[in-house]
């Protein structure tokens, strides 16, 4: 049992140390794919804002939109609880959800949409200045950034798979397994840059005449 536990440990731990991957999309070196995929994720950030801002504007017509979508895949009556309602009171419920629709996006999802974007942005910044710099320590700001942004995939597709009819919910699970599939392998080619500067650092600072100048301040 001790020896098992030995095993893993010592799989993990060289996990953390080595790089999992040596090129990016099996051609590109690691830093012009964590330089690309920086710039692909600032530049998605400032489009993302452009249309958010866009959506707060028209957050009434998306409101009816989403009422709408709601009411041809669903059973809207049986959903809200008004099937046996007049339609006047059906009415009254559809005004109801639109205004809480309204406020719900424009208080909550976009506006905390646009801090996440405008965190991610950033974070993407980082990403490409640290790329070009070979300084790690500017890539783990976004590698944790992505770690929750899959956690928050992997949230949503499973909210979606339960709620949706299964036509729809099948569609759903197939395009976010695939996006996180991507999602995944873009944190791995970063991960691995990071890996890699670590182990160059380590080499710097073993090497004769590293340890010959810091020998010499003691």
């Amino acid at each position: 049992m001790r020896l098992k536990c030995t095993i893993k440990r010592c799989f993990f731990s060289s996990l953390l140390v080595m790089a999992i991957l040596r090129r990016c999309c099996c051609c590109f070196p690691l830093r012009r794919g964590t330089v690309t995929l920086g710039v692909m994720g600032f530049t998605g950030a400032i489009t993302a804002i452009i249309f958010l801002i866009l959506a707060l504007i028209f957050v009434d017509e998306i409101a009816t939109f989403v009422i709408k979508f709601m009411e041809k895949i669903i059973d809207f009556p049986r959903a809200t609880g008004t099937r046996h309602l007049p339609k006047e009171d059906q009415d009254k419920k559809k005004e109801e959800l639109h205004e809480f629709l309204v406020h719900a996006y424009s208080t909550y999802v976009f506006v905390l949409a646009i801090l996440g974007e405008i965190l991610g942005g950033i974070l993407a910044g980082l990403l490409v200045w640290g790329a070009v710099k070979k300084r790690r320590n500017f890539l783990l700001p976004w590698l944790i950034f992505a770690i929750m942004v899959m956690v928050g995939t992997v949230v949503c597709i499973i909210t979606c798979v339960v709620i949706l009819p299964v036509s729809y919910g099948i569609t759903f699970l197939i395009i976010g397994v695939l996006e996180l599939l991507v999602m995944i392998y873009f944190w791995l080619v970063v991960f691995s840059f990071f890996q890699q500067l670590r182990e160059n650092d380590q080499m710097n600072i073993n090497s004769p005449a590293e340890m010959k100048r810091l020998t010499s301040h003691m």
